[in-house]
């Protein structure tokens, strides 16, 4: 998990024109950008 930032700011097709990679264990692995929540906080795609 990990976040985007710019000094201009950022909007949403500014992240989705964008590749991105994640450090893990001195590695640069790649990154997959999702806009909506992970969390699911009333579980209804538990239910559907």
């Amino acid at each position: 998990m990990g976040y985007v930032r710019h000094k201009d700011g950022v909007t949403e097709d500014f992240i989705l024109s964008g590749t991105y990679e994640l450090e893990v264990a001195s590695e640069r692995v790649p990154a997959t950008v999702h806009l909506a929540p992970l969390y699911d906080p009333t579980g209804a795609r538990v239910r559907s």
